[in-house]
């Protein structure tokens, strides 16, 4: 579609050709944009600029205090921290022993599905390694040619290095 063609087309809604010219054609996107009367509108309505005072940073600095902790707050907050979780524990243990002790058991029941599970997960790669060794020689030589030839490419390579000093 030619300029001449679409620029009437685009004036006067939404064109499928028109608009596909639009989106390739900078000449025609510049004169929509002079002839568009929304445009005009929007222009309008911005408002004026107007220049930030020279002293709003200086005086968002002055008034900005930093809340520093020093470090021997910290650590006394740790410490009363854990001594109140470690009485709050005790705290419900001896008030409900059978709760904790059905807790640990659940903790006891989900560490064991936990190492069963690893020992399934792990039994494969030990079967295909430990099982046969030259399997395990072979992935180690190639292990080994890899890492020699990424040296090989490093030590070729322009890229800066850092010396220690």
């Amino acid at each position: 579609m030619r300029c001449e063609d679409a620029r009437p087309l685009l004036l006067k809604g939404q064109h499928a050709e028109a608009e596909a010219h639009l989106e390739s054609c900078e000449i025609c996107f510049g004169w929509l944009e002079a002839h568009d009367p929304i445009v005009a509108v929007l222009q309008a309505a911005r408002p004026t600029l107007s220049p930030v005072p020279a002293s709003v940073a200086s005086t968002v600095l002055a008034r900005w205090q930093p809340h520093r902790v020093s470090l021997g707050m910290g650590i006394a907050a740790a410490i009363a921290l854990s001594v109140l979780g470690l009485g709050l524990s005790a705290l419900s243990i001896l008030a409900a022993p059978a709760l904790a002790a059905s807790f640990l058991a659940s903790v006891s029941d989900l560490a064991a599905i936990v190492q069963a599970v690893a020992a399934g997960l792990l039994a494969v790669p030990r079967a295909l390694l430990f099982d046969q060794p030259l399997g395990l020689a072979a992935f180690t030589a190639a292990t080994v040619a890899a890492c020699a030839l990424w040296a090989r490419l490093y030590q070729q390579s322009q890229l800066p290095r850092r010396t220690v000093s």
